[in-house]
């Protein structure tokens, strides 16, 4: 597989791309579901790095979860050296109804970065709810860089609100069809 990015930045936009994708799509969906709760946010990264471990399997990236940065773990760190350039990109993924979501970003994801010296980094919010979502858009249009460091923070919204089957999207439809009609 021959990528079209240069960076790892632009790898991992790809991936998460792809992964909404198959969320709103697909049935990975299912998978942050548990008997019709959201599943814990350990989950969510163990998930996630299943993706990404098949993903980057043959493009030479490294991946740690739960890696050791300065005062605390940030959940993922990739890592690919070539031999023009040493990348580094960390994740942090958080639930948006999460006490510490300002935290995260502010103060957390920030200090990886001064610790890790990286340069760039992704704050992954997963939305379970419609509020949710309309949280996590919020963060993100109140949330833009505002320090040096938060420049190179990618906020993203992975979104596991629950779908309506097409079948049921259809007689649903119908029924306010019909109700228009009378």
């Amino acid at each position: 597989y021959k990528s079209k990015h240069i960076t790892l930045t632009g790898e991992v936009t790809e991936l998460l791309k792809f992964i909404q994708e198959r969320i709103t799509y697909g049935s990975l969906s299912k998978l942050f579901w548990e008997n019709d709760n959201p599943i814990n946010e350990e989950r969510i990264q163990i998930i996630l790095e299943n993706l990404m471990e098949a993903y980057f399997y043959s493009k030479g990236v490294d991946i740690t979860r739960e890696a050791l940065l300065g005062s605390g773990k940030v959940d993922f760190k990739l890592h690919r050296n070539k031999s023009e350039k040493n990348e580094k990109i960390l994740i942090e993924v958080k639930k948006a109804k999460s006490s510490y979501l300002k935290a995260g970003y502010e103060r957390q994801l920030t200090e990886y970065i001064k610790s890790s010296r990286c340069t760039n980094a992704f704050y992954l919010i997963a939305c379970f709810t419609d509020d949710e979502y309309e949280k996590a858009y919020n963060f993100i249009r109140n949330h833009i860089y505002t320090d040096n460091f938060q420049m190179y923070i990618n906020i993203e919204i992975l979104d596991v609100r629950k779908k309506i089957p097409a079948s049921k999207n259809i007689s649903k439809s119908r029924r306010v069809i019909r109700k228009k009609q009378k």
